[in-house]
């Protein structure tokens, strides 16, 4: 889903999003239904359609 934003910027909201996810406090979203997962991935393409930018993030305790 795309946000309408400055280049690069949807890229920080999603990984924002999956931060919020990981920490338990998602910002006006449902929270996962099952927030233990260890990993999350982002996945974003740019606006020309030729940019793709794939990201793991791991959970630490």
């Amino acid at each position: 889903m795309g946000y309408g934003h400055y280049t690069g910027g949807t890229g920080v909201r999603q990984a924002a999003d999956i931060v919020m996810q990981f920490t338990g406090k998602p910002d006006g979203q449902e929270l996962v239904q099952d927030a233990n997962k260890p990993y999350g991935l982002m996945v974003s393409m740019g606006g020309n359609d030729r940019t793709v930018v794939s990201c793991v993030f791991k959970k630490v305790s």
